[in-house]
């Protein structure tokens, strides 16, 4: 009898050791999951000001290249970048507490002065100024994109969440950049009138990138942007760069590119979609069976 008592007190045991274990260990896979679904939201929100200032850079081109229709539709532009750096306080300040911060509120602060200071002195620049001066921000931007895709959000899912995730944070954001690029560029040179051999270079590398981009990117996927991004660079290749002389306006090179880059940014918004939906079914997402029935253990 004494040895059956013991028997069981040691199994009781045991199965108590068990299931602290698998408390302590799906709390943590719970709060993994938890913080891919924050990343994730974080990742919309740089997206998103990624193409708000990609907008502005191709306006403010077009504009100090003498187009001056682009000079009341920028302050829209910046009003969006500055609701923008505001939401962004947030994502910023819970990165603060990770060991390894992919972007902080220091590093937020510094780009929106960056920001702030290119708004103020845009008047004085040139196009060629501008462009390098935006690019240099989005650069910024994109690599807190992707350090956080990967930190934050492939690291937490399944293994055949990766491709997805690499897709959603530098695939797609790598096309739209170089057509945005390439919108910016054009515009300034179509705003011209003719283009100068420097940015017939720049404009054929782009137009050459993008085409590579969108092949690699495309793999079972992205029909929908297929075409608007074929018809830009067609546009680009036949009516900007063919001659010395451009025979496409402004707002018609504006127009095509955002068509462009709008429709790879559709393309990104489902790529999050599914990784948000893949990551809800992950049992790290999930929330217990104790916190559904509304027991707090």
């Amino acid at each position: 009898m004494m040895e059956w008592q013991m028997g069981m007190a040691a199994a009781l045991g045991g199965a108590a050791a068990l299931w602290a274990l698998h408390r302590v260990f799906g709390a943590g896979a719970a709060a993994g999951g938890r913080r891919a679904l924050a990343a994730l939201g974080s990742v919309g929100r740089l997206t998103e000001l990624i193409a708000q200032v990609q907008q502005h850079r191709g306006m403010s081109g077009a504009w100090l290249a003498g187009d001056a229709s682009f000079a009341n539709r920028l302050p829209a532009r910046q009003a969006a970048v500055a609701a923008l750096f505001d939401a962004l306080v947030e994502d910023a300040t819970r990165e603060d507490f990770e060991r390894l911060p992919c972007f902080g509120s220091a590093e937020l602060e510094a780009l929106q002065r960056d920001w702030q200071q290119l708004v103020e002195q845009l008047p004085r620049l040139s196009p060629e100024e501008s462009f390098l001066r935006h690019c240099r921000l989005i650069a910024v931007v994109l690599g807190w994109l992707g350090a956080l895709g990967e930190a934050r959000i492939a690291q937490q899912g399944a293994a055949n969440l990766a491709p997805a995730v690499r897709k959603a944070v530098a695939d797609l954001p790598a096309l739209a950049e170089c057509l945005g690029q390439a919108r910016a560029l054009g515009s300034a040179v179509a705003a011209r009138g003719r283009c100068a051999p420097v940015a017939r270079v720049r404009l054929h590398f782009l137009v050459s990138r993008a085409g590579g981009l969108l092949a690699r990117a495309a793999q079972g996927a992205g029909a929908g942007a297929a075409r608007p991004v074929g018809a830009f660079l067609q546009a680009l290749r036949e009516r900007v760069l063919q001659g010395e002389r451009v025979g496409m306006d402004a707002a018609t090179c504006f127009r095509l590119g955002t068509e462009a880059v709008d429709a790879v940014y559709v393309w990104l918004a489902q790529e999050r979609s599914g990784i948000e939906h893949a990551l809800h079914g992950l049992p790290s997402a999930r929330p217990r069976w104790g916190e559904r029935a509304g027991v707090r253990g």
